[in-house]
C-alpha cells in the first residue's frame, strides 16, 4: 500500500493560492495512483463532504466536487466523508 499524506492549504481561501494547492494535491494523487494498485490518501483537505456544511468547503473552487471526482479517478473510498464538521480525511482502496 502506498500512503500519500497531504495538507491542502487555503491561505484564508484566497485565490489563486487555494485553487493551486488543491490542483497540486489532485495532480499528485493521480500521478501516484498510476504507480500503485493500493493508494491511501490522508490529510487535511479543508473540505467537508456533507452537502449542508457549506462553511467547510474551499469557497469558489468547488473543492468538494473535485475531490469526489478524484475518488473516482483513483478508485478510492472516501472513508471519512460522513463525519460532521470534519475537514481531515482518509481515502482507502
Amino acid at each position: 500500500m502506498t500512503i500519500y499524506a497531504t495538507i491542502v492549504g487555503t491561505r484564508f481561501n484566497k485565490k489563486p493560492y487555494a485553487e493551486q494547492e488543491l490542483s497540486n494535491c489532485i495532480d499528485d494523487c493521480i500521478s501516484i495512483s498510476n504507480l500503485t494498485d493500493d493508494l491511501c490518501i490522508a490529510g487535511d483537505l479543508n473540505t467537508s463532504f456533507i452537502n449542508t456544511e457549506l462553511y467547510y468547503e474551499i469557497k469558489g473552487i468547488k473543492s468538494r466536487k473535485k475531490l469526489i471526482n478524484l475518488c473516482e479517478i483513483c478508485d478510492v473510498d472516501l472513508t471519512t466523508g460522513r463525519i460532521e464538521q470534519n475537514i481531515d480525511h482518509i481515502f482507502t482502496p
